[in-house]
C-alpha cells in the first residue's frame, strides 16, 4: 500500500493511478517515487493557487471586517471607562486619572490595530510576486511534516 493513498483530496485518485501502475508491472519503489512526484506537483499547484489568488483576495476582503472587529473591541473595552466615569460624576466627584489613562491606552491600542490593518493587509497582494522557489520550500516543508506523521 502506497502511503500517498492516505492523503486527503488526492489519495483516491492516486490510488487509482497506483493500481494501474501495479497492473502494468512497475516496481513498488518506482510507484512510490511517482506518488511523491504526483503529490509534490499537486502541493505546488495548491500553494501557487493560494499565494496567487487566495492570499491577495483575503488581504482586501479582511480589511473592512478587521476594522469593524477593532471598533467593537474599542466599544467593549471602553465600557468600564464609561461606567466608572459616570458613577464618579453622579456621586459629584471627578473620576481619577487612571480612568482617563485606561481610556487613552485603549484608544491608542485600537488605533494601532487599525493602522497595521490598513497598511498590512493590502500588502498581501504582493504575494503574487513571491518567488517560485519559496513555493518549493513550502512543498518540501509539507513533505517533511507529512513524513513525520506516517505510521511506523
Amino acid at each position: 500500500m502506497n502511503p500517498i493513498s492516505d492523503l486527503p483530496l488526492i489519495g483516491d485518485l492516486f490510488g487509482l493511478l497506483d493500481e494501474a501502475a501495479d497492473r502494468l508491472g512497475f516496481a513498488l519503489w518506482f510507484r512510490i517515487l511517482l506518488g511523491f512526484v504526483y503529490a509534490a506537483a499537486f502541493g505546488y499547484l495548491i500553494a501557487w493557487l493560494v499565494v496567487t489568488y487566495v492570499v491577495p483576495w483575503a488581504g482586501n476582503a479582511l480589511r473592512r471586517p478587521v476594522r469593524k472587529v477593532a471598533e467593537g473591541l474599542r466599544f467593549v473595552l471602553l465600557v468600564p471607562d464609561w461606567a466608572l466615569s459616570r458613577a464618579f460624576r453622579r456621586a459629584g466627584h471627578i473620576p481619577p486619572q487612571v480612568v482617563y489613562d485606561y481610556g487613552g491606552v485603549v484608544m491608542r491600542i485600537v488605533d494601532r490595530i487599525q493602522e497595521v490593518t490598513d497598511r498590512g493587509l493590502p500588502k498581501l497582494a504582493g504575494s503574487r510576486a513571491a518567488p517560485r522557489w519559496l513555493l518549493l520550500v513550502f512543498v518540501a516543508f509539507w513533505f517533511l511534516v507529512w513524513g513525520t506523521s506516517l505510521p511506523r
